[in-house]
């Protein structure tokens, strides 16, 4: 996981650009399987971070919120258009929020 807000911001991007690529693509359902994908595996990484005691990454917190912000708008979602505007809130979201 990245160290500090920048980089993990960074990565959170890319994926987000790869998302609305598929969603470009007509492929929703991978789209949302990324943006699944990924907040699953911060999610397993942040509950074995404070399961092992260790200290949990604020930034990665945040971004887990900003890919549950993306995630819950799954089924309300039809189209690439409509997916890009819930990337752009959630980003617009996680911006102001921190």
């Amino acid at each position: 996981m990245a160290e500090t807000l920048q980089e993990s911001e960074q990565h959170a991007r890319t994926i987000t650009e790869k998302v609305r690529s598929h969603a470009q693509k007509g492929k929703l359902k991978t789209a949302y399987d990324m943006v699944a994908a990924t907040y699953v595996k911060l999610s397993k990484h942040l509950k074995k971070r404070h399961w092992e005691g260790q200290k949990v990454n604020v930034q990665n917190r945040r971004i887990r919120a900003l890919f549950e912000e993306i995630l819950i708008t799954q089924s309300s979602i039809s189209s690439a258009d409509e997916l890009h505007q819930a990337i752009e809130i959630a980003w617009q979201k996680h911006q102001t929020n921190y």
